[in-house]
């Protein structure tokens, strides 16, 4: 019976045929139904649980929010990548798509992120490219948890969302 690699990005099923040690045999190009994120393994990398058994199915879903440190805020949503603490003998690319137009008033910066229960939320270094893609954050991962796009910003809201203003001095 053939072996397989599949990952399930929110219900979008991306499947190749597998060596029997469970590395792909095939590059994957994963992206969820919508196109905007996209998960990518080149042919041969090897993926262990936290078990130290071959994983050669991946789960993408909606994640619940961890906690955010001061003056950073969530742009779309957070995907929990299943099995958490899956570790991969090479890097993998992560591509985070996020809509320009929904980023919150006062970024200072933005960039994908991770985050653990010892750690928090880490900043994953950017991939340099030569062309900059807006609305779009590709990263090396190494390993499987939480991931997002946060953005930091330049205050924090007051009470009730506003920010606070302070007065002008003369």
């Amino acid at each position: 019976m053939p072996l397989y690699f599949t990952v399930d990005f929110l219900g979008k099923i991306t499947r190749v045929p597998a060596t029997n040690d469970g590395r792909p045999e095939k590059r994957i190009a994963a992206a969820d139904p919508d196109g905007f994120h996209l998960l990518e393994i080149e042919v041969g990398t090897g993926a262990w649980d936290n078990k130290n058994g071959r994983t050669t199915l991946v789960e993408i879903r909606e994640a619940s929010l961890p906690p955010l440190p001061g003056n950073t805020r969530l742009v779309g949503k957070a995907y929990e990548f299943r099995p958490s603490g899956t570790v991969f003998d090479k890097p993998i690319r992560l591509t985070l798509g996020y809509n320009v137009n929904e980023l919150p008033a006062g970024v200072t910066s933005i960039g994908a992120a991770y985050y653990t229960d010892r750690d928090g939320w880490v900043y994953l270094p950017p991939e340099n490219t030569n062309v900059a893609g807006l609305g779009k954050i590709t990263a090396p991962v190494n390993h499987f948890t939480v991931f997002a796009i946060l953005a930091m910003v330049s205050q924090e809201p007051a009470p009730g969302g506003v920010n606070a203003l302070t007065p002008a001095s003369f």
